[in-house]
């Protein structure tokens, strides 16, 4: 992102995160009867390392930022409480990224941010281990918000709302995994679905830059219009997912398709021919290889399923928009450049 239009400092969330993963090595060292050699935990730090994307010197594994960058824009545009929006927005990321590391272990993916996933490296069962620690280390940075100036009250305001987002992030991802034993699922359920599976962090990420900046009458909208925020990204995800020509992770083009998602596409198909959605559940009743791929495909392009996701895209822009325009405590400007980062981070993913 352009740091001259949206001033994000990138080591400043490094920082917090490393901080956080620092304190587990301390916890290595503390109050033990029965020390042992530290270099027994070396697979474990360089995983953690990996799963938060801290790993590599060059800032690949990071990822783009999308969650940490709101709070830190949108706590910016209401002069709020920059330092604590990096903590928050830290503790965030590194929820957004354990869930990752469970997901890419249910969804058998061996690909992320152009390198193998952590399962795939170092097995199925050490890298639940590694996400189950990086979500208990999640919120080291919410404990340090005192030092960023935040008092108890907020601070345990912003807890219960983070904690409420991992708890409706997790029914999501029951949602889904459940969803890929079922031959049709209803709009609204996916909707719901990924309400709960996406848009809960955007949601958390938009109300905790209202709190950050004391917009107390606003936190409502604010968290509807991030979770507005987060359909509409997951919309765009489930699209790129299956036409996008310039994604760094080639091993994922058409993986919704290897795995018998339900994401939009399929979605949209069922909604608009009843057949061609048949065709489709037939299909994933065998094993799904490239030639079934390539078919799959071809009912989308029948149907103009494409044309179908981008119509569905913009009408979520629109309501993602709506929901925040007619706040009556916002100003014109603030509104206008939440919805201008809005854009340019959607050009960015694209």
């Amino acid at each position: 992102m352009d740091q001259d239009v949206f001033p994000f400092e990138t080591d400043r969330l490094i920082y917090e995160i490393q901080e956080s993963i620092d304190g587990a090595q301390a916890i290595l060292q503390a109050n033990t009867i029965n020390p042992i050699a530290l270099k027994e935990y070396d697979v474990l730090t360089d995983s953690l390392l990996k799963a938060s994307g801290l790993f590599w010197d060059d800032g690949s594994g990071l990822g783009k930022l999308i969650r940490p960058k709101l709070v830190h824009e949108v706590t910016r545009i209401f002069n709020g409480n920059i330092d604590a929006a990096y903590k928050v927005g830290a503790s965030i990321q590194m929820i957004h990224n354990f869930s990752l590391v469970h997901d890419d272990i249910q969804d058998k993916s061996i690909a992320r941010r152009g390198k193998d996933t952590l399962w795939k490296e170092i097995g199925t069962s050490q890298a639940l281990n590694i996400g189950d620690e990086l979500f208990a280390l999640s919120y080291q940075p919410l404990l340090r918000l005192l030092q960023s100036g935040i008092d108890y009250m907020n601070m345990h305001d912003l807890i219960n709302l983070i904690q409420a987002s991992i708890i409706k992030l997790t029914h999501g991802q029951y949602l889904d995994i459940k969803y890929e034993d079922e031959s049709s699922i209803e709009l609204n359920s996916y909707l719901r679905m990924i309400e709960d599976k996406t848009g809960a962090l955007f949601s958390a990420a938009m109300e905790s830059a209202g709190i950050l900046s004391n917009k107390n009458d606003s936190l409502k909208t604010l968290s509807v219009y991030g979770t507005h925020l987060g359909i509409l990204f997951q919309a765009i995800d489930d699209y790129i997912n299956i036409w996008s020509e310039k994604s760094i992770d080639r091993d994922k083009i058409s993986e919704d398709i290897y795995n018998k998602k339900k994401s939009l596409p399929f979605i949209l198909t069922a909604n608009n021919n009843p057949q061609a959605h048949k065709d489709i559940v037939s299909l994933y009743k065998n094993d799904i290889t490239d030639k079934t791929v390539g078919e799959v495909h071809a009912i989308f392009l029948d149907n103009k399923i494409k044309e179908a996701c981008q119509s569905f895209i913009l009408e979520m822009n629109t309501k993602a928009n709506n929901a925040l325009v007619y706040d009556e405590y916002l100003k014109e400007d603030e509104i206008s450049e939440i919805l201008n980062f809005k854009e340019t981070i959607l050009e960015r993913i694209k």
